[in-house]
């Protein structure tokens, strides 16, 4: 766990980059480009065919939790108590980054969003491409 350290904080602050530059681009095309686009494109419930799909994708995203005994096993007096406060930290702070990164994904593209949010801003946003490397670096070397 300690060798992992630095690709940890590495993959934190492609998140954290990721969320401020999506974040961004959302906020100047509703509020400064064209004001009123949210009202007129923003869809609040779309077909329900691909829910069954996409589910099972949501599901095992929080099942990747493969260093949970390396975790455990660094713990001091490692309780239960202990363990379901570090893991529901974990799986609620992932959900909350990656449920404002999605929403304000799709506030920027609306009806032209991709299925992978990050492929709607094109490489030349420099915010956006730094989470992109930096989220490569943590796949390749996590």
């Amino acid at each position: 766990l300690h060798a992992l350290r630095h690709t940890c904080y590495v993959g934190m602050a492609s998140a954290l980059l990721l969320l401020v530059g999506v974040v961004h681009r959302s906020v100047e095309v509703n509020v400064f480009q064209e004001p009123g686009l949210f009202s007129e494109k923003v869809l609040w419930w779309g077909d329900t065919d691909g829910i069954m799909f996409a589910f099972p994708i949501i599901v095992l995203s929080f099942f990747s939790i493969y260093n949970v005994l390396s975790v455990h096993s660094s713990l001091t007096n490692p309780t239960r108590r202990r363990v379901k406060m570090v893991l529901d930290g974990t799986v609620w702070t992932c959900f909350g980054l990656f449920y404002i990164i999605g929403l304000a994904g799709y506030l920027y593209a609306y009806d032209k969003t991709f299925d992978n949010i990050l492929l709607n801003f094109p490489l030349s946003f420099r915010l956006i491409l730094c989470g992109r490397v930096g989220y490569l670096f943590t796949l390749c070397f996590g």
